[in-house]
């Protein structure tokens, strides 16, 4: 391999490494008026966590005001946040969420 191909090959790898190492997280945010009990069957049915794992996370958007959940591509976090939102107005709650840029940021 040339040096010229070995540099844009090691140039690609690079860049392969940065875009897997970003990803999308759904920060839900806490609000006065959404119930608990909402959130944690809302948290089981959108994201699969077990009851338990739920009322942790739900008790620390409590606590601390928001939470960010999981590993997405942007889509996906996207289609998430959407279905959250939508799942939350269906039955009359404020509940908000954001999707969050996570991993390595750097851009090339």
């Amino acid at each position: 391999m040339s040096s010229t191909s070995a540099q844009s090959h090691k140039h690609l790898q690079s860049t392969r490494l940065k875009q897997k190492s970003i990803y999308w997280s759904v920060e839900v945010l806490n609000d006065d008026e959404t119930p608990f009990a909402f959130v944690i069957a809302l948290l089981m049915t959108l994201f699969a966590f077990s009851e338990q794992t739920a009322q942790v996370i739900t008790y620390r958007i409590h606590t601390s005001g928001s939470a960010r959940i999981g590993k997405f591509t942007k889509t996906e976090a996207l289609e998430k946040r959407a279905k959250l939102i939508q799942l939350a107005r269906s039955a009359g709650h404020p509940l908000r969420a954001t999707v969050v840029k996570e991993g390595n940021h750097a851009e090339s």
